[in-house]
């Protein structure tokens, strides 16, 4: 899977055109890496190569991107890969991207955006969606009564096991879709995988 943000200039779109183009999480990382260990400078290429790095004032910290073709100092992303309904600004994609790139390493990302789209987290979010889903994260079934017949499997004591209710165990008198949906779709939250499959956290 790739991430990737289609980031152009306002100023050029505020005048009728685009300027702009498509730049990877690792694009961006390696180009944040680079600004902050003042490798790329005043001068130098940037965001791509739609814009070059200057400085306004010498009290400045970093360089800012300025537009190379209308001059404005205005970004943002206009579209995007492997976000989700994940919107922000570029300085978020970029500030993003060395965590991205980890998730993605770890095959976590599409389930740390389903964690950001549940709470309507932005990528300044990222940390805080990314504790969540490993504090809250319960697994992956091929649907909510399969969770469910494992939760009561697990949940009633053995004792209780064995008490027969008309002949038949007590358990076998349970129905797990209807367990799902009276008691624990009120504990947990779902998302559906691109194979079918669930995916379930606790709330």
């Amino acid at each position: 899977m790739q991430v990737r943000a289609w980031v152009g200039c306002l100023g050029c779109h505020n005048r009728g055109y685009l300027n702009g183009d498509w730049i990877t999480s690792e694009e961006a990382q390696e180009e944040q890496d680079k600004l902050l260990t003042e490798e790329l400078t005043v001068g130098d290429k940037y965001l791509g190569g739609i814009a070059t790095l200057q400085k306004y004032t010498e009290a400045d910290a970093l360089p800012h991107p300025t537009c190379n073709r209308c001059g404005s100092d205005e970004f943002d992303i206009f579209d995007s890969e492997g976000l989700g309904r994940l919107r922000g600004g570029y300085g978020e994609f970029y500030g993003a991207a060395e965590q991205i790139n980890d998730l993605l390493d770890q095959d976590e990302w599409e389930l740390i955006l389903e964690v950001i789209g549940n709470f309507h987290y932005s990528l300044s979010d990222l940390d805080e969606a990314r504790q969540y889903h490993h504090d809250h994260f319960v697994g992956t079934y091929a649907s909510e009564a399969e969770f469910a017949s494992q939760y009561m499997d697990d949940s009633v004591p053995a004792e209780l096991r064995n008490i027969q209710v008309l002949g038949r165990p007590i358990l076998d008198w349970i129905d797990p879709e209807e367990g799902w949906r009276y008691t624990l779709q009120y504990e947990y939250w779902t998302a559906k995988s691109g194979t079918g499959d669930i995916h379930l956290w606790a709330n």
